[in-house]
């Protein structure tokens, strides 16, 4: 419901090389009913969500699902190539703007997410691990999340999530990635 307090969610994948896909922190811009990303999933497992209230109490749903093989799934034929434009990132918003009002936005940043399970098709060498640790979204400079990842994040990854803004305003988003490089970019919404 909306205004419900919740603290975070965490994303688990049971048999994942590192089954903590990612643990959200919510922030008082945030709009927690709606959070989507894409991950990888190494084989067949169960996925749970866990959300934290923030009176302590967890809250669990879980899926099922049949797939294999995403965790060392090439990015593409050269890994070089996976980097050019690392870092690159857009945000849409998905559906009306109103102050006030909770709106969801997707978030999709250029990222080859390497965790070290990827061969490089063309030297046929892993290619080292580098991937997102952390994300944080802020709207006119309060916190709409925090987000600490791994190695399950996807290729270029994209995030579903909602939030309520006051006004016009400027969404600001920061990536740090396991070789401490910083991503930053932020967007006027709604667009002009």
């Amino acid at each position: 419901q909306p205004g419900a307090p919740l603290k975070g969610v965490y994303l688990v994948i049971d048999n994942n090389p590192a089954p903590l896909a990612g643990h959200f922190s919510f922030g008082p811009r945030a709009d927690p009913r709606v959070l989507k990303m894409r991950v990888r999933v190494n084989m067949y497992t169960y996925i749970h969500a866990v959300a934290e209230g923030a009176d302590g109490k967890l809250y669990v749903a879980q899926q099922f699902v049949k797939t294999s093989g995403g965790c060392s799934a090439p990015v593409g034929p050269d890994s070089l190539d996976a980097l050019k434009d690392v870092g690159l990132m857009k945000l849409h918003l998905l559906g009306a703007f109103a102050p006030g009002k909770p709106v969801m936005a997707q978030l999709m940043i250029r990222h080859p997410n390497f965790n070290g399970m990827q061969m490089d098709q063309t030297t046929r060498m892993f290619a080292p691990a580098r991937f997102i640790r952390t994300i944080d979204a802020s709207y006119d400079g309060a916190a709409v999340f925090h987000l600490d990842s791994d190695i399950s994040l996807s290729t270029d990854p994209v995030i579903t999530f909602g939030f309520v803004p006051d006004r016009q305003g400027t969404m600001k988003l920061l990536v740090r990635d396991s070789d401490n490089a910083l991503f930053n970019h932020s967007f006027d919404v709604p667009a002009s």
